[in-house]
């Protein structure tokens, strides 16, 4: 009887635990999408601004193909990634927030 009821217990651990990791694996998976997302609304908004490529659009070019060619392939290397591509597309929005007339 006792066995039976930790058995039940331990069943409904392992499917709560599945489902946090199942949340959390959307959760950045969507996290993911904005930025993706914000990249490109911020490219558009460059190009219409300045006509051209700049170094931003060059820098994130470079890491999507490193990411792609498995360069950025452990867990910490994509968030290192991702936290110097916020940085930059936070930077390049404030910058073009000041020269806006």
């Amino acid at each position: 009887m006792r066995v039976r009821e930790l058995e039940e217990g331990s069943s409904r651990f392992k499917h709560k635990y599945r489902q946090l990791e199942e949340r959390r694996r959307l959760e950045v998976e969507g996290f993911r999408s904005e930025l993706d997302l914000l990249h490109r609304q911020l490219q558009g908004v460059e190009m219409r601004v300045f006509g051209k490529r700049t170094p931003l659009m060059e820098l994130t070019d470079l890491e999507s193909s490193q990411q792609e060619s498995g360069g950025a392939a452990s867990s910490d290397g994509k968030t290192a990634v991702t936290r110097k591509a916020l940085r930059a597309v936070s930077s390049r929005i404030a910058q073009l927030a000041q020269a806006a007339p």
